[in-house]
């Protein structure tokens, strides 16, 4: 069958802080210093406020998701450069670039927005998951897709916004391992000479460690 050629940007998301984690294995640590003493270059107030964690791009542009159903991006001057609406729902956790330098961000609606480089919308994803149930942001991986968490749900998008890959937790009443909390992570490749645990990384309330390879199921690993 012939089809369409799509061009895959592979590698780690663009940006200094592409999540809230500062890096595309989140592990919350930056090799950029901070300048020292700080001194203030620019302050501008953005109607609608700002409860979540910007991100900055790999042009040093700040994305920041507003407390209203819109999303912002700012000039390292401090100059905003688009703003974009979200349908009626605002976002509720903090935003994530993939590897395209897409923003990826979800509302409480349950849908997932990705916006491009440009400001323009690339795609709207309904999850069928309760936004108040996703309280973690998307983590970004190497080939442009993002996994969410939503309460016991795990899905993964795929760079144009399409659902990949869902799976869900033990859904039972008392289980200790039916929600995830914390961040998500991506988990190391391995050396290939024992066990790989590439795929995503997660914790539980219960405080249980478990992987999300699609298409299998979670494994608990301790």
């Amino acid at each position: 069958r012939v089809s369409a050629p799509r061009v895959l940007v592979v590698g780690p998301p663009q940006g200094h802080a592409p999540s809230e984690r500062l890096d595309a294995s989140r592990s919350g640590r930056t090799r950029t210093r901070l300048p020292f003493p700080l001194v203030e270059v620019w302050r501008r107030h953005l109607t609608g406020g700002v409860e979540q964690p910007p991100v900055v791009d790999a042009q040093d542009n700040i994305l920041a998701a507003l407390t209203v159903p819109e999303v912002v991006k700012l000039a390292p001057d401090g100059k905003e450069i688009w703003r974009v609406r979200l349908g009626n729902a605002a976002p509720v956790v903090p935003p994530a670039l993939t590897s395209d330098g897409t923003l990826v961000t979800v509302t409480s609606a349950g849908i997932a927005w990705g916006i491009s480089p440009t400001g323009s919308v690339r795609f709207s994803t309904p999850l069928g998951v309760r936004g108040r149930d996703v309280d973690t942001a998307p983590l970004a991986l190497a080939d442009g897709g993002v996994v969410i968490a939503a309460g016991g749900a795990l899905l993964e998008i795929d760079r144009d916004g399409a659902i990949r890959a869902r799976t869900a937790l033990d859904p039972r009443p008392g289980s200790v391992d039916s929600r995830v909390s914390g961040a998500l992570l991506t988990g190391p490749a391995g050396d290939g000479k024992g066990p790989s645990f590439a795929g995503t990384l997660f914790t539980t309330e219960s405080g249980s460690v478990f992987l999300w390879r699609p298409p299998g199921a979670p494994r608990k690993l301790g």
